[in-house]
């Protein structure tokens, strides 16, 4: 009897479970649990650091009820996380029931940002974005929370600029810092943008709107809508593209729905807006899950759809010119299929250390 060798040592190809198993090639396998092929070698995946948590003896009083901070944390609902960094310190902001804690890298300790402003505890996620030096939290429909260091602010209705009285920052559902600007969306598929920050007549409040709001602006009242046939598709996300060709006419600021993907030229001055062609449709037929599914990687946008899929922005504008937009995530799609398609808007996307989480 003769014994016949079969195996290999190069995996470079990874998991294939989009062909039947006796299709892929020999650098492929079905399916792996936990594995990572870097490198072409078969080895566990990036393992995890469990973190320490020291609360601090505060309470938080609300309704005669007192609690601590562990019961909250422990009990409460989660509504975001993001990294700050305040002085020389690394910290993690986390939304918990409507409450601010902010959690140090260093040090584990976890304290109450603000114990005098709270938002709306009973929204499953509270859209956020950072806006020089500030992290903006959108509250809809009440006026967004502002963190600036440890200060902790609601954006007034009423804030005085520049001689004139307009809220710092208006009611909005979710937004994305620009072209040195912060712009803002509605629950529906409207948008705005405030003025550029650093400007010399509003240093006390870098994040400003009063070109918006003063009568005497040409641009007051200013807001732009995707087209009327996508009303049933509200803003799903908003955020920052890297588009290194500036010849192909695709500005730096993406708006997305479930279904289609739009640019914005925000690099251009405001004036020209309304006078050339200000957006775009950038992708159709393959829109972004949700305000935090997706995340920019090199010159790239990596992002899940709202059919659960993830695309690449580059692979999917290509494929949209042939009759099928194949999805980079087909190789994996056993570990997707099974979704709550409910819960597809609520996922997060993040990138570090040349792997996409």
């Amino acid at each position: 009897m003769a014994y016949v060798d079969d195996g290999t040592f190069d995996w470079s190809l990874g998991q294939d479970a989009w062909n039947n198993p006796d299709r892929i090639q020999p650098n492929q396998y079905a399916a792996g649990v936990n594995l990572s092929t870097r490198g072409g070698v078969l080895s566990p995946r990036m393992g995890y650091h469990q973190v320490n948590m020291e609360f601090d003896n505060q309470t938080y009083t609300e309704n005669s009820r007192t609690r601590t901070l562990k019961e909250i944390w422990e009990s409460g609902k989660f509504q975001a996380s993001f990294p700050v960094k305040i002085a020389s310190e690394n910290y993690i902001i986390f939304i918990i029931s409507g409450l601010i804690f902010r959690h140090n890298i260093r040090t584990g300790k976890v304290r109450l940002l603000s114990t005098d402003i709270k938002l709306d505890q009973y929204r499953p996620r509270i859209n956020w974005t950072y806006a020089e030096g500030t992290v903006v939290l959108f509250d809809w429909p009440d006026y967004p929370v502002l963190i600036k260091g440890e200060t902790v602010t609601r954006s007034s209705p009423t804030h005085t600029i520049g001689g004139a009285a307009a809220p710092q920052v208006p009611v909005a559902y979710n937004g994305t810092y620009n072209s040195n600007r912060l712009f803002i969306s509605t629950l529906g598929v409207e948008l705005t943008a405030g003025d550029p920050t650093g400007n010399k007549l509003t240093p006390e409040a870098p994040i400003t709107f009063t070109e918006i709001f003063t009568p005497s602006s040409p641009f007051v009242n200013q807001s732009f809508s995707l087209p009327v046939e996508e009303a049933q598709y509200p803003i799903t996300a908003m955020g920052f593209l890297q588009e290194l060709d500036s010849g192909t006419g695709i500005g730096p600021m993406f708006v997305a729905t479930e279904k289609k993907v739009y640019f914005y030229n925000t690099n251009q001055p405001r004036v020209n807006w309304e006078q050339g062609q200000f957006s775009g449709l950038l992708l159709a037929n393959s829109g972004i899950a949700g305000a935090r599914s997706f995340v920019n990687v090199n010159s790239d946008l990596i992002f899940l759809s709202g059919e659960g899929k993830l695309h690449a922005l580059s692979t999917a504008r290509s494929d949209a010119k042939k009759w099928a937009n194949v999805p980079i995530s087909r190789e994996v799609h056993n570990y997707l299929k099974f979704w709550d398609k409910e819960l597809i808007q609520y996922a997060v996307l993040g990138y570090f250390d040349n792997f996409i989480f």
